[in-house]
């Protein structure tokens, strides 16, 4: 089969068109026919720091059709069309686990599947496994407008919390479309004088976690932090600052469900700002657009190659 990977770093054209064995199925798996693979950070800093050598296949954001099943697979059959958080998905097939893997209603279509899938999740679990949000609080988004941001803000806003973006001017009309009841321009106000003591929590999903030192000064005393910063205590000031991870109390499958579920209902919209085709072009131009500045999520579709 088909697939695009690389074997040295370096930038987008690294990455190289090879013919691969078909993926083995095992117990609990799920192979899926590749109809759209959404692209992530994760996978730019995958193709920059690859070692070299080996065939490195980057990718986590599947949707298309299942055409395989392995042992112990139950709700799901061959021919569904599912979307799932997995590995290696730069290829003509990819494989899931049944606990990584949710059925798609017919309302959602494959590139608007794959667009959700790591920001989906990513989000879910910051609202409800570690920022635990509750109606009526405040919250601060740092990075607001980028793929977890915009989520996020739109995830509070649907819990009936009062949210307070933060990026830059150029995305104030695009956080309050998203559900921010205040926005802040991080390049054109001191941040932490406009917002000091402001919020109940404060969640940073800024790009390395941008202002990280300052968040703590954001909340009430009783407040909390939640951020994707490395390297900051677990205490700031007395205020709890937990780290967000992959992993956590809720799976993949059940966070991603709950999202592709608000999706269905017209409740949740991941802005998407390049739809690419599956080539070699197509990936390499997706990785020029990774290196870019963020303008909606890039996709890579089957369907768009005519």
């Amino acid at each position: 089969m088909r697939a695009f990977g690389l074997t040295q770093p370096g930038g987008p054209e690294v990455l190289t068109a090879v013919d691969i064995p078909t993926p083995t199925v095992g117990a609990g798996d799920i192979l899926i026919e590749t109809m759209a693979v959404g692209l992530n950070n994760r996978e730019r800093l995958t193709r920059q720091t690859a070692p070299a050598g080996p065939l490195t296949l980057p990718g986590a954001d599947v949707a298309g059709i299942v055409r395989n099943l392995g042992a112990d697979i139950a709700n799901v059959a061959v021919g569904d069309r599912v979307v799932a958080h997995t590995s290696h998905a730069y290829a003509e097939l990819a494989v899931s686990r049944q606990t990584d893997t949710v059925v798609l209603p017919e309302t959602v279509d494959f590139v608007t599947a794959a667009s959700v899938v790591t920001t989906g999740i990513t989000a879910y679990r910051a609202v409800t496994d570690y920022a635990h949000l509750r109606a009526g609080e405040t919250l601060i988004v740092r990075g607001a407008s980028g793929g977890v941001g915009n989520l996020i803000v739109q995830l509070a806003a649907s819990l009936s919390v009062k949210v307070i973006g933060v990026a830059s001017a150029a995305h104030q009309a695009a956080v309050l479309a998203a559900g921010a009841r205040e926005f802040v321009a991080y390049d054109q106000q001191d941040v932490t004088a406009a917002l000091r003591g402001r919020a109940d929590v404060v969640i940073n999903v800024a790009a390395e976690g941008t202002g990280a030192d300052s968040d703590a000064a954001l909340v009430t005393p009783a407040g909390r932090v939640v951020t994707v910063a490395h390297g900051t205590p677990r205490y700031a000031n007395g205020i709890p600052i937990t780290h967000l991870r992959p992993g956590g109390p809720t799976s993949d499958a059940a966070a991603l469900g709950a999202i592709i579920t608000l999706v269905a209902a017209g409740k949740l919209h991941q802005p998407i700002g390049q739809v690419l085709p599956f080539t070699l072009a197509g990936f390499r131009a997706g990785h020029r657009l990774l290196d870019a500045p963020p303008g909606g999520r890039i996709v890579i579709s089957r369907a768009a190659q005519a």
